[in-house]
């Protein structure tokens, strides 16, 4: 075969045979306006940004660029990434990011990298610096008010101040109307296609000042006096922002206007101030009120910087002032008794134009319910105006005083009544059960009698029930449906819108009775015996209040009455009684009827269960409406009732009524302890007690169950003997079936000692009284034996003989030594004062301890006839035994 040679690219450079570094050929930026310049920096914040980036080889032009996933292209704001790709259009990438809310340096950053091992240039990165921009400029002052003058000048100069940031606008233009010159239409006001370019805008010294004055140069000398010259601004900042707060073009939407001419000052005329009606010398809460105010401003209302009229000026309080304000055209007041409910400045052919000379100012307003009663001091209006120059006029009315007043009244002679079935007669009517009538009258102010232009809802009450209306201009009426309850009813009416201030004035005494006759006579009231009364078995008088608008017969009452068993319901005793009236009137409320009952044939048997007297009243009326019970309840039933005396036993116990008989007590030894109880009932009966024993720890046990039968009004004593089986401080509790307590003493129970040969032999009793009786009973049996020796001596018998012949055998000194030896024993045992036995016993009887003047001060005498002495250092316990020696108690 013949070979053959290809080639790729030259051997000059021309072209190559193969590139692989990726490079950025050209970033754009354009909005909605297009491609941004390359000097463009500013950028409105919130503008959205077109970013087309084109990729390519390095040397190399066309389309070619990176196959999908050969290189990763990545977009940055500042050292944030916000987008990236690895897939091209053709060669371009296109995204759209949004500049930021912020105010400061903003920067855009393009970077390509390799992910398939080529190469990238120095262009794989490239960046745009932009500044974002979030500030509007606005107006934010003028030398000229919207509405002004000036005296005519070649060089009228106005200032304007602007605000922005970073930079203040520099293509301020001012678009200027001059009424001689470019009021094509002539009608004395500018349209849009009248105004015309002024460019002699001085711009600011520094640029980048929050704040700037631009100052405007005007030559408005062509124009004669009364001529008006308008103007408003047009231009953008840097970022685009366009000038806001500049006024437009369209009819009162200028950034300012002034007419030529010379300031003056505003005067108010003689009598400017009147009452739309005529003169008030009252004034209503709720009632609209209009007056009118003049006033003469030679530069026209626009140069009023204060209208105010004050309907109260001399109360330091609250003036009532009204305020208007020309830029609004609205009123205003800082009081709060005061509401505005139209306000507008007129002049001669309608509303008042800026530069209007003689204009009034229309008020409508009304009063609020809190507006203060002065009482007989009276309000003064005064009107006061000055212009922006400071210029000030003010004028009083005097002879427009007034007052105020809240109250409102329903007029008697306004009530009428319109009856359906029935008549009407002076004080009212008289009608059906459950027919309609109507009622109607009028709603006034007191003071002038003046009809509310506003709705005020009326009450009518009537039986118990309210009907709400309204009145409307003053007018109302209501539709009222009596009752089926028969009775002279009243019918009433009252105010219902008046709050504050207000009071409703109406005749408190102003009703119409309207009498329902359908019902038949009514118990109200239970006049004797009254209520809760406990009856004995005895007579008593009935009494019974009964309303009745008809007229009673007299001659068909009668009480009837029983006396039930509480318990069962059975009727034990019964009676009819012929009721009489008091006083002759058998018509009206309150009648007083009366009737006697007695209850003496109840026994004493029958009143010891609980009994119950009932009574009703049974008769009609002279439209033979028969009698019905208490209030209205149902004919025959009872209307009244009353309890009988009930005999019965009630027991009671005190707080003093338990005690002991021994106080101080050691375990083992025994007390009696006594209860006192009281039967204050009626009725002799039987009590249930319980007896506790109740310690320190709370513990509590069943000492004894005792009863007693106790008579009535009597007293009982319950005596139980206690044996402590612990010791301790303890009492005892004694708890009556009723559920009543009583405490008895508190006592602190010792531990049992061992006891001597004398208390083995007496137990409990004293020693000392004991060995007193041991010595008499010796001395008994003594004397018996000397009585039954002699009584037997010389009788002739053996033992007789006997006994003489031993008896000179007897010794007789030792006999009298015997004696004398006894005689000295009994002696020394009566040598105890009975007086210390005697406060021994009372001692262990009252639970009380002395001592006497023989022993020490910490030695005391005992319940047991000891002499005891408490070491407290020690807690020990030491007595005198029978022997008189201190003997250790364990």
């Amino acid at each position: 075969s013949i070979p053959a040679t290809h080639s790729w690219g030259s051997t000059t450079g021309g072209s190559k045979a193969l590139e692989n570094d990726l490079e950025i050929k050209s970033v754009t930026f354009s909005t909605e306006l297009g491609e941004l310049p390359s000097d463009e920096y500013y950028l409105p914040a919130g503008q959205d940004v077109d970013i087309s980036v084109d990729i390519g080889f390095e040397g190399l032009t066309g389309s070619e660029s990176f196959a999908d996933g050969d290189a990763l292209l990545s977009l940055y704001q500042g050292s944030n990434e916000i987008a990236n790709t690895t897939m091209l259009d053709v060669d371009m990438w296109n995204y759209t990011d949004t500049v930021p809310f912020t105010n400061g340096v903003l920067d855009w950053r393009v970077e390509v990298v390799s992910l398939a091992g080529g190469g990238v240039t120095d262009d794989a990165v490239q960046e745009r610096t932009f500044f974002a921009d979030s500030v509007v400029p606005s107006v934010y002052w003028s030398s000229v008010a919207a509405y002004d003058h000036r005296v005519p000048s070649s060089t009228q100069t106005i200032q304007v101040q602007i605000t922005d940031q970073p930079l203040l606008p520099s293509n301020i233009e001012a678009m200027v109307w001059r009424e001689w010159v470019n009021d094509y239409d002539f009608n004395g006001q500018p349209s849009p296609d009248e105004y015309e370019s002024f460019s002699n805008v001085l711009l600011p010294n520094d640029m980048t000042a929050f704040v700037g004055q631009y100052t405007i140069l005007l030559d408005d000398s062509g124009g004669v006096i009364g001529d008006k010259v308008a103007v408003y601004l047009t231009g953008n900042d840097a970022a685009g922002h366009p000038l806001e707060d500049n006024g437009t073009g369209e009819q009162g939407d200028h950034l300012f206007m002034y007419q030529l001419k010379a300031d003056g000052p505003p005067s108010i005329p003689t009598a400017a101030f009147t009452w739309e009606g005529g003169r008030q010398t009252w004034l209503h809460p709720m009632i609209t009120y209009e007056f009118d105010v003049m006033m003469n401003e030679p530069n026209g209302g626009s140069d009023l910087s204060v209208v105010e009229v004050q309907l109260a000026s001399q109360q330091n309080s609250d003036q009532l002032p009204i305020s208007w304000d020309f830029m609004t055209g609205d009123c205003t007041t800082t009081s709060p008794h005061l509401v505005i409910e139209d306000c507008q400045m007129v002049g001669q052919d309608g509303i008042a134009g800026p530069y209007e000379e003689d204009i009034t100012l229309n008020v409508e307003f009304h009063l609020l319910w809190t507006i203060p009663d002065l009482g007989d001091t009276k309000r003064e209006p005064k009107l006061i105006v000055m212009d922006r120059a400071g210029n000030t006029d003010q004028q009083s009315f005097p002879t427009l005083r007034w007052r105020s007043s809240g109250d409102m009244y329903i007029p008697d002679e306004t009530i009428q009544l319109i009856i359906n079935q029935g008549t009407v007669v002076e004080d009212g009517a008289r009608i059906a059960p459950s027919s309609s009538f109507e009622v109607s009258g009028d709603v006034l102010f007191q003071e002038t009698n003046t009809r509310p232009d506003f709705d005020c809802p009326v009450s009518v009450m009537f039986d118990g029930v309210t009907y709400p209306t309204t009145a409307i201009d003053g007018s109302w009426t209501a539709v009222v449906t009596a009752s089926e309850n028969s009775g002279k009813k009243a019918l009433t009416w009252g105010i219902d819108c008046i709050s504050g201030q207000g009071n409703d004035a109406t005749d408190e005494s102003d009703n119409r009775w309207i009498l329902i006759d359908g019902t038949g006579p009514t118990p109200v009231e239970i006049i004797n015996p009254r209520p809760n009364t406990i009856l004995e078995t005895e007579v008593y008088e009935v009494r019974v209040a009964i309303n009745e608008e008809g007229g009673l017969d007299v001659e068909s009452l009668q009480l009837e009455w029983w006396v039930e068993d509480a318990d069962t319901g059975d009727r034990l005793v019964s009676g009819f009684e012929t009721m009489m009236l008091e006083g002759d009137d058998i018509e009206g409320t309150q009648l007083e009827v009366y009737a006697n009952v007695d209850l003496s044939e109840i026994t004493d048997t029958m009143i010891e269960k609980r009994l119950i007297l009932f009574i009703k009243i049974n008769g009609r009326d002279l439209a033979d409406n028969a009698i019905t019970g208490m209030n209205g309840a149902p004919s025959g039933s009872q209307i009244a009732q009353w309890d009988l005396e009930w005999l019965r036993p009630e027991f009671t116990i005190g707080p003093l009524d338990v005690s002991y008989t021994r106080l101080i007590l050691e375990v083992g030894q025994s007390t009696s302890v006594q209860a006192l109880v009281s039967n204050i009932g009626s009725l002799d009966g039987t009590v249930d007690a319980t007896a506790y024993v109740v310690r320190l720890n709370g513990t509590k046990e069943v000492l004894q169950r005792p009863n007693m039968e106790i008579p009535a009004e009597g007293k009982g004593l319950i005596s139980i003997d206690w044996v402590p089986t612990t010791e301790g401080i303890q009492w005892i509790e004694v708890e009556l079936d009723n559920g009543q307590t009583a405490k008895g003493p508190t006592v602190d129970v010792r531990p049992a000692r061992e006891q001597g040969f004398v208390e083995n032999l007496f137990g409990d009793v004293n020693p000392i009284i004991g060995s007193v009786v041991a010595l008499i009973f010796v001395s008994i049996i003594a004397t018996l034996l000397i009585w039954a020796r002699k009584a037997t001596r010389g009788r002739g018998s053996r033992s007789e003989y006997d006994w003489d012949e031993y008896s000179s055998e007897i010794d007789y000194d030792d006999y009298d030594d015997y004696e004398d030896e006894g005689v000295t024993e009994y002696e020394e045992q009566r040598s105890i004062e009975p007086a210390a036995s005697v406060s021994a016993a009372s001692a262990a009887l009252t639970g009380g301890s002395e001592a006497t003047t023989e022993e020490e001060n910490d030695w005391v005498m005992g319940a047991d006839g000891y002499w005891w002495y408490h070491d407290k250092d020690t807690n020990e316990w030491w007595y005198k035994d029978e022997n008189g020696d201190i003997v250790k108690f364990s």
